[in-house]
Formats: C-alpha cells, structure tokens, sequence
C-alpha cells in the first residue's frame, strides 16, 4: 500500500503535466506576453499623453 501511493501519484502529476504541455501551452503563453506588450504601450501612451497635457498646460500659464 505505501509503494502505491507514491507511484500512483508520480503517475497523477505526470500524466498531468504532460496533457498541460499537450494543450497549446506555449500558445497561450505567448498571447499572453503579447496581450502584456500591448497593455505596456498603451499605458505609456497615455502617460505620454499626460505629460505632454500638464507641459502644454505650465506652458500656458508662464
């Protein structure tokens, strides 16, 4: 009984492992850092925009 658990769970994780790498993980990892970079360069679109709105904005009062 104590040989089998182990085994049996080695077996689980295994399996597991192999049917997650199966299923297009390296797909979804890459829409994923993809999905990231565009998230990243709208951000620092609007933070450019900002920053260029407040500049506009000191330049207008002086």
């Amino acid at each position: 009984m104590n040989l089998v658990k182990p085994a049996l769970l080695t077996f689980v994780f295994s399996f597991s492992t192999v049917a997650f790498s199966e299923g297009g993980a390296g797909r979804m990892l890459t829409r994923m850092m993809d999905s990231r970079q565009t998230t990243l360069s709208k951000m620092a679109e609007t933070e450019t925009a900002s920053v260029a709105a407040k500049i506009s904005k000191i330049e207008e009062s002086c």
